[in-house]
């Protein structure tokens, strides 16, 4: 079960602009989300816990719709590869 995070990764991707490092910086700002919302539950923050769960995946909304437009893939993602030989 990936409980979603699928969707994440696929947000990361598009975020980071095809960049390792940049991708890796992205998983690490999504990961703190989620322990954000881990955290505020432990606190007992007056907030239904449903709600909380939904910090990361609104912040992966909000990044999509800040950063989607902007990329652009590989120029070779979509080509078939053919071997020379």
């Amino acid at each position: 079960m990936t409980s979603g995070r699928g969707f994440i990764a696929l947000a990361l991707v598009l975020f980071g602009g095809y960049r390792p490092a940049r991708i890796a910086a992205g998983a690490l700002l999504f990961g703190a989300a989620s322990a954000f919302q881990f955290r505020l539950q432990a606190m007992g923050v007056d907030i239904p816990y449903n709600l909380l769960l939904m910090v990361p995946y609104v912040l992966t909304l909000v990044v999509l719709a800040v950063f989607a437009g902007r990329v652009r893939g590989p120029a070779d993602l979509a080509r078939p590869f053919m071997r020379e030989g």
